[in-house]
């Protein structure tokens, strides 16, 4: 039985990547681009100001430029209110309190949860976070999905704390080194027709 769906943000529920390419583009190169989106991740803001400081002098700017060209997904907001008929909804995601607000904000997901869980508002990253979750909303990890496109960061980290989960493939190959997730998907919106 499945009462908690987890989902992450970040190039799960939004294109996060797109909204880097808006937010930047008019002061990189696609090649320099490139670099920032594979760089993307926890030390992206840092890793951004050390190879390009005379552009990102203050590398914490760049989270604020990229939530504010998130455009919303079409059909995730209506797919979350179907889903919420059924199950608990928790957006758990690592990043800043308030970069992540605003993406939520900006995509029209404001309110489509029961709970948000962000570490930075929380104190914990992943794992943690989703075990905090977890506890907070009193549903064992069993009866539990955590979404998202990060294989350590969501599908790990549901495997750590017991939870099932959904890995958003986006055209990609799941590392052969990791276990792999419980279901696959190209993206969110294919995640309904899984569900009991």
């Amino acid at each position: 039985m499945i009462r908690l769906l987890c989902f992450d943000l970040d190039d799960t529920l939004i294109d996060r990547r797109g909204a880097l390419r808006r937010a930047l583009a008019a002061d990189f190169t696609a090649a320099e681009l490139r670099w920032l989106e594979a760089a993307d991740g926890a030390t992206f803001a840092e890793a951004a100001a050390a190879r390009f400081p005379e552009r990102v002098p203050d590398g914490d700017a760049l989270p604020a430029r990229i939530a504010a060209a998130v455009t919303p997904t079409i059909g995730v907001a209506s797919m979350l209110q179907q889903l919420r008929l059924r199950f608990t909804l928790a957006l758990v995601s690592d990043g800043g309190a308030a970069n992540q607000r605003e993406k939520l904000r900006r995509a029209g997901l404001a309110g489509a949860f029961d709970a948000v869980f962000i570490s930075g508002e929380r104190g914990v990253t992943k794992p943690a976070l989703l075990g905090l979750a977890l506890g907070e909303l009193g549903v064992p990890a069993d009866q539990a999905v955590m979404i998202g496109d990060a294989p350590l960061r969501d599908i790990a980290a549901a495997a750590e704390v017991g939870a099932r989960s959904c890995w958003i493939a986006a055209g990609r190959i799941w590392p052969a080194s990791l276990p792999p997730p419980d279901w696959s998907i190209p993206d969110v919106l294919a995640l309904p027709p899984l569900l009991p």
